[in-house]
């Protein structure tokens, strides 16, 4: 967070007359108190702390007729305290590159879908029985998590322009960057809903699924059966960006940084997922057909 007397508030306890609010400064060797308050409500501001600095805090209810304070506090928790945005240049250019870096990360993202999906892809005994076109005569577990994929495609992100950048502190400029930050919570919105919806065996290589793919127990009665090819999965369309002009204020300035920062933050999530290896309930039902499987396989 970045104000300079920041807002803490905590579940309130029932008949509690009072709080000691505790914050600690949090150092390499430890914790060290530096503000103890006492609020009668379940809520306060925190003045005095310094910025780039990391805040632990507690608070402890007094009941006066249950005889004092608990015997533990309502919980621990923290925050940063970071220096207040200054529109600049320098600021203005640093959370362009971010969205941008969101949208970078959401377009590998779709292009490694869209390549298709590798046996290296694909969770060791990761695909159980439900996976199957029924016409293969699958049996066994239906579901399976598997072990963790050996060797997943690296889902390569392009890099940016080095260098620091630089833009105008102006209205237009802050409404491209929140335009872009936007587009690129759409695309990942999209991916998500893809994944959500199931991937097929048509987004499966030819050939990637050999028996080290099975779950344990999970057999193919009619390896060499005729299956129909299922279409492979798409990316739904995003909906237009529609993003109104607003002036480069301090406030509207950490809002945009903090939706390209959201932005990241979910590309990046569901990267990791999908690098994890793909199993049974990555897929619709029914859609691995034999065309997906390995000669290894289908013998």
């Amino acid at each position: 967070m970045t104000a300079t007397r920041p807002l803490l508030r905590w579940r309130a306890a029932g008949g509690a007359d009072l709080y000691n609010l505790q914050v600690f400064r949090v150092t390499t060797t430890g914790m060290r108190k530096v503000r103890s308050i006492f609020p009668t409500g379940n809520r306060t501001r925190v003045a005095g702390l310094r910025s780039g600095q990391r805040y632990a805090w507690r608070v402890w209810p007094f009941d006066r007729a249950r005889g004092g304070y608990t015997t533990q506090p309502l919980g621990l928790s923290w925050f940063e305290l970071r220096r207040p945005i200054r529109p600049s240049r320098t600021e203005m250019g640093t959370d362009r590159r971010i969205a941008v870096s969101a949208l970078r990360k959401a377009a590998a993202i779709e292009a490694w879908l869209d390549a298709g999906i590798a046996a290296g892809d694909l969770r060791h005994e990761g695909l159980g029985a439900a996976a199957f076109d029924p016409a293969l005569q699958p049996t066994g577990s239906p579901d399976a998590g598997g072990t963790a994929a050996a060797s997943v495609r690296p889902i390569v992100v392009p890099a940016g322009p080095r260098g620091r950048a630089r833009l105008p502190v102006d209205a237009r400029e802050l409404r491209q960057t929140k335009r872009i930050a936007r587009a690129a919570l759409a695309r990942v919105a999209a991916l998500e809903a893809r994944l959500a919806g199931g991937l097929t065996g048509g987004d499966v290589l030819d050939g990637a699924i050999g028996p080290e793919k099975l779950a344990p127990g999970v057999a193919l009665g009619r390896r060499r059966a005729g299956t129909s090819a299922a279409p492979p999965s798409v990316t739904p369309p995003a909906a237009p960006i529609r993003v109104r002009a607003v002036r480069p204020t301090r406030v509207n300035i950490l809002a945009a940084r903090r939706l390209a920062q959201g932005a990241v933050r979910r590309a990046e999530a569901l990267r990791v997922r999908l690098l994890q290896g793909l199993s049974t309930a990555d897929f619709k039902p029914g859609t691995i057909g034999s065309a997906d499987l390995a000669q290894t396989l289908r013998r």
